[in-house]
């Protein structure tokens, strides 16, 4: 009777070591699956983080693209209305070798007398912005920017094509109405815009008043 009590022991010893044996091997092969994944989502951050790196330059172009074509909201030293231009204020009375340090050389450059300053006038094409200028002290000085499309807008977010509604609730009312020209005066400087026949803006300019 003992024997087969102490045979039964052993064998009921014997499956409990077997069963520990399993439990323990499946939770080293968990463990394994655990340390594995957790290796390759490593090797998966690390990847992405050397995608950014590679890419970061043309991420940043294109974020700056993206601003510059976005109206500036920053403030300007000398007042008045200014433009905003692929990431550079630009304003009527600045000297045009300033402007030139700014945003380049023009495409194309066209002279002629100045029919409102005295002296020679130039107009430097820029595609969709012209910039005309007049002589004073041996310096040409900026006295006209002409936005020529609605590639372009202005600092507040006017461009063409817009409606005079449109204009008056950014600008407001308080301006000058002649020939279809609606100017605004601020800070020694005016914005002219022109509106069509259907209500609709066409031509958007900066100026220096209009010496008398």
């Amino acid at each position: 009777m003992k024997k087969k009590v102490l045979a039964a022991l052993f064998m009921i010893s014997a499956f409990a070591f077997t069963a520990c044996g399993s439990e323990v091997k499946e939770a080293q092969s968990t463990a394994v699956e655990l340390t594995e994944g957790a290796i390759a989502l490593t090797e998966s951050a690390q990847d992405l983080a050397n995608i950014v790196d590679d890419n970061a330059d043309e991420l940043n172009n294109l974020v700056d693209n993206e601003d510059n074509n976005k109206p500036a909201t920053q403030e300007t030293s000398v007042g008045g209305f200014a433009f905003y231009y692929n990431g550079k204020t630009l304003q009527v009375g600045m000297k045009m070798s300033d402007i030139v340090l700014l945003i380049g050389d023009a495409n194309a450059v066209h002279e002629a007398a100045s029919c409102a300053f005295e002296g020679m006038s130039r107009q430097y094409n820029y595609g969709s912005i012209e910039i005309i200028t007049y002589e004073e002290d041996g310096e040409e000085i900026c006295c006209n920017i002409y936005l020529n499309d609605d590639m372009v807008m202005t600092q507040e977010g006017l461009y063409s094509g817009m409606s005079k509604a449109d204009m008056e609730q950014i600008y407001g009312t308080s301006y000058a109405e002649d020939g279809g020209i609606c100017t605004y005066a601020k800070g020694g400087n005016e914005l002219r815009v022109t509106i069509g026949s259907d209500n609709s803006v066409i031509f958007i300019e900066y100026a220096l008043p209009n010496p008398q």
